[in-house]
């Protein structure tokens, strides 16, 4: 089980490094700090929460970034041809 996962599945807001730290101490995972306004999760509660958290899909890994360019491109040609339509529509009377 890997707790700093399982607590941030349980508490989705929390930032590791200030709200809850986790040491690792050769495979010993520990919470040495806590400061979320709940009480700390009982290993039962971590383990129900990492579990949980390993079923969920996988994210879907990005595009490829030539076409993330291109869609931005596209993307980008047609905001300059809305702006040059209502630019033409306020110019004329």
């Amino acid at each position: 089980m890997n707790k700093a996962l399982a607590i941030m599945y349980m508490f989705p807001g929390a930032d590791p490094s200030s709200d809850f730290i986790v040491l690792d101490d050769d495979g010993v995972q520990t919470i040495i700090e806590w400061n979320i306004d709940a009480p700390e999760p009982t290993e039962d509660e971590l383990q129900q929460a990492w579990e949980e958290y390993l079923k969920q899909p996988a994210p879907e890994p990005p595009k490829p970034l030539e076409t993330q360019m291109s869609e931005l491109k596209s993307d980008n040609e047609q905001l300059r041809q809305a702006i040059l339509e209502l630019t033409m529509m306020i110019a004329s009377p």
